[in-house]
């Protein structure tokens, strides 16, 4: 609690302490495509992210990323004839982020990565019958996209994540992200 605290005064130090610094502020939303042995078992989901960058300097931005994914559970490989059953997945990752922003002009590139905690919640019905089970397990994401700016405080973002989470067991999961999305710049 004290290291969490610490880091928090720290980081609102470091926005009061610098007058040229810029807050940003945005949603995304996108596909989430399941890949590997979780592709096998998920279907194609929406996702949403909010987040807010503290940008170091022109190029260089730190911050928080939470959200939130929605899978269905394909259960088409499970001889179900005549069962009545549906599920669905998801998860709510709760990361840092970091970015290198490529340039100063309208048009951004900017890679980055997210490394934090990402919850999975499954929830399976079988003829009435409910059964749920979530989990929390350290994950990262690389990232890669754009920003354009539309305005002098408003940008268009668009971004391509590979979130893969560890699991501990022998497969782990992953999913990429295709994104889209609005970041609002306070002091600009």
């Amino acid at each position: 609690m004290k290291k969490t605290l610490f880091l928090i005064v720290l980081f609102v130090g470091l926005i009061v302490s610098n007058v040229q610094a810029q807050l940003n502020f945005g949603a995304t939303v996108g596909l989430q495509l399941p890949t590997g042995d979780m592709g096998d078992v998920l279907k194609t989901g929406f996702g949403l992210d909010l987040l807010g960058k503290y940008m170091v300097n022109d190029n260089l931005a730190v911050g928080v990323d939470v959200g939130w994914s929605r899978f269905g559970i394909d259960m088409s490989g499970y001889d179900l004839s005549g069962v009545d059953a549906k599920g669905s997945g998801s998860y709510v990752p709760i990361t840092a982020l970091l970015e290198y922003h490529f340039g100063t002009g309208k048009v951004r590139p900017f890679l980055g990565a997210n490394v934090g905690l990402y919850t999975a919640k499954v929830k399976v019905t079988v003829q009435g019958m409910s059964v749920s089970d979530s989990q929390t397990n350290f994950g990262f994401a690389p990232v890669g996209g754009i920003e354009y700016d539309i305005q002098d405080n408003l940008a268009f973002t668009a971004n391509l994540k590979y979130n893969y989470i560890l699991t501990g067991d022998d497969v782990n999961d992953a999913y990429i992200g295709i994104n889209v999305g609005i970041i609002y710049k306070l002091n600009k």
